[in-house]
């Protein structure tokens, strides 16, 4: 109640600006033209996957761009640490609402080619870091890299490319658990019609 009285009591005061001396430090954002990550880790990508330019008109709608970039790969299994999402700067990461990249590598006859879901970004979400002993499994052999890409106008033309960097463990060091990163399912197990969820990993 002391509380609402003195909310009020300063409302009807007209709502005088207190003492600027006694705001906190503004916050620091992290800048977007870096590997958030390497601050992290302490390291740099050990390989990154850029996609291809796109051009995004001054005036327009939604736009939405799914390039395919041939991925060399690697001779054996590795494990993924961190990933990190990267627009260009300083405009691209005006323009970029979200996006994903997922590496497809080859299959055997009949069956459907492997999925590992490198990393999705939106604003104010650029990079997965996986807890220590925690690895997403990255097939060997070459594939492509799918980008998914949402774009929305801001007024100015911009030619956008946007990087994904890669962390990974040691060569041969596998941890001690392993995980497909998230999965959506449906609820009930069939209706697509129905509600859907996704798995998330919560760091212990």
């Amino acid at each position: 109640e002391d509380e609402i009285d003195t909310v009020v009591r300063w409302v009807d005061a007209g709502a005088p600006q207190g003492d600027p001396a006694d705001l906190p430090p503004p916050p620091e954002f992290p800048r977007a033209d870096v590997w958030e990550v390497e601050a992290l880790l302490g390291r740099p990508p050990d390989f990154i996957v850029r996609s291809t330019p796109y051009h995004v008109v001054a005036n327009g709608q939604d736009q939405w761009w799914s390039p395919r970039i041939e991925f060399e790969g690697f001779d054996v299994p590795r494990y993924i640490r961190a990933a990190e999402f990267k627009p260009s700067y300083p405009l691209g990461i005006k323009v970029t609402h979200h996006g994903h990249a997922t590496l497809r590598t080859a299959a055997a006859e009949g069956e459907d080619p492997p999925r590992t879901h490198l990393v999705g970004m939106g604003i104010g979400k650029r990079y997965d870091v996986l807890p220590e002993g925690v690895g997403k499994l990255l097939p060997p052999g070459p594939g492509t890299v799918n980008f998914s890409l949402h774009y929305f106008p801001v007024g100015e033309e911009v030619t956008e490319v946007a990087d994904v960097g890669v962390w990974l463990y040691p060569e041969g060091e596998e941890p001690d658990r392993v995980t497909a990163g998230e999965r959506q399912f449906y609820v009930d197990g069939t209706h697509r019609e129905r509600l859907r969820a996704s798995d998330i990993l919560i760091p212990p």
